[in-house]
């Protein structure tokens, strides 16, 4: 389901309520058609966290990173990613651990049948300990290919600034007329519903001019990209625009 992928990339502030959606939906479809079983473990409260301090707005100041699992069972947690500055939530983002526990952490290329399957509890423990690793941060780094449009359609890709971005805030426009079309600012039930949604987006105008002042703001300001991953997905960047005053996702892939 490509369209999970696609909302994964469109994190933050009401786009948060389509991409739960759209992962609960996908989640639940896929176990369904498959008739996966996880693995046997004992039910009851638990709770892992892990806290950073790192400035990642560019104030001089740091904000507080937050990454923790939530849940009565280690196959069906939540985790949680916040970024809080000056008090303030500033990210938020969370998704359920199922297609992890089913696929292993991160899913490899092409699994093995002898390969040995960590515990759930276990790959949650990792998971949660190692969110924040030092490795994950480092500067924004200008490329030539930051301000290249990507054909047709904006898509974010790696190396393509311009895409992520274009895509960004086409999805917030098209997200913002489907609310005010239907009132409703979840995704349709029906998965063929959600892809003509998404399939609209490539028609929706944005501006382009606003993008370009905040593509030139990552190149100016340097900020610090942090690089994750959310759900089961390819890795991400994330990154503060001063400009637009909030995080965007500027890469998609190793």
């Amino acid at each position: 389901m490509v369209w999970v992928g696609y909302l994964l990339r469109s994190p933050t502030s009401e786009r948060n309520v389509l991409t739960r959606r759209a992962m609960i939906v996908a989640t639940a479809g896929v176990l369904a058609a498959c008739g996966e079983k996880t693995e046997q473990v004992h039910s009851g409260p638990a709770h892992y966290q892990n806290v950073v301090l790192r400035d990642m707005t560019g104030d001089g100041v740091p904000d507080t990173l937050t990454f923790e699992a939530t849940g009565n069972r280690a196959d069906s947690m939540i985790y949680a990613f916040t970024i809080r500055s000056a008090g303030r939530v500033v990210y938020d983002e969370n998704w359920p651990n199922t297609s992890e526990i089913r696929d292993g952490y991160p899913a490899p290329a092409s699994p093995s049948p002898s390969q040995t399957k960590e515990s759930a509890t276990t790959l949650v423990k990792r998971r949660v300990a190692s969110f924040f690793d030092a490795a994950m941060f480092r500067a924004y780094a200008p490329s030539p290919a930051d301000t290249a449009k990507t054909p047709g359609a904006y898509v974010c890709a790696m190396g393509n600034v311009s895409g992520c971005i274009g895509a960004d805030l086409q999805y917030a426009n098209a997200a913002a007329a489907r609310k005010r079309q239907s009132r409703h600012d979840t995704l349709p039930p029906n998965p063929n519903d959600v892809t003509a949604f998404l399939d609209t987006l490539t028609r929706t105008p944005f501006d382009t001019a606003y993008m370009k002042r905040i593509v030139a703001g990552f190149r100016a300001d340097l900020p610090v990209v942090f690089t994750c991953r959310l759900s089961n997905e390819e890795p991400v960047g994330l990154a503060w625009s001063r400009v637009a005053k909030r995080f965007f996702i500027i890469f998609v892939g190793e």
